[in-house]
């Protein structure tokens, strides 16, 4: 898969773009890594490793887009994750690019809190980036719309709130 990323379709040298991929050393790794050895040696891909969990923030606040590539399942089995990666992102109040893929594509909207792409197309997933890397003003406008949503619908308040207003029938304690 990484091996076909688009990196090449990025003019890296008409703008200053610097890819952190954070992480650990996930079965696509390897591959990923090789792919990626000329990026690395110009530092225009770093691998941070494993980061601890009080960094990533740091990491997150230091990016001006968040990217959150995911293909289908091989088995045609509907793609499951947990969101959390994509709650922090949109709490950053940063531009984000994600796959348009099932409950990733229920939480983003696309072109009003991220912008969308179709799942393992890296020729879009590419263009998507390059279009925010040069355009500030919408990732401003994407990061805000998506920390207002992260905050309004996403926050365990809003969770709670909706879970109790599903409750049908279900008695509430209050101690």
């Amino acid at each position: 898969m990484f091996g076909r990323i688009a990196f090449g379709s990025i003019p890296m040298q008409s703008i200053p773009i610097i890819f952190i991929l954070a992480g650990g050393d996930g079965l696509l790794h390897g591959e990923m890594r090789s792919a990626l050895a000329a990026y690395e040696k110009t530092h225009e891909v770093i691998f941070t490793g494993p980061l601890p969990r009080e960094k990533v923030a740091e990491y997150l606040d230091a990016s001006d887009i968040l990217v959150s590539p995911h293909i289908p399942m091989p088995d045609g089995s509907r793609f499951f994750g947990s969101p959390t990666k994509i709650f922090e992102y949109m709490a950053m109040g940063k531009g984000i690019v994600a796959s348009r893929l099932d409950q990733l594509a229920e939480v983003l909207e696309h072109d009003r809190t991220a912008v969308l792409v179709t799942p393992g197309n890296t020729d879009e997933l590419a263009e998507a980036i390059l279009r925010l890397a040069l355009d500030p003003e919408k990732r401003a406008v994407l990061g805000s719309a998506a920390r207002r949503a992260a905050v309004e619908r996403h926050c365990w308040s809003a969770n709670v709130a909706y879970a109790l207003s599903n409750s049908d029938g279900l008695e509430r304690k209050v101690s």
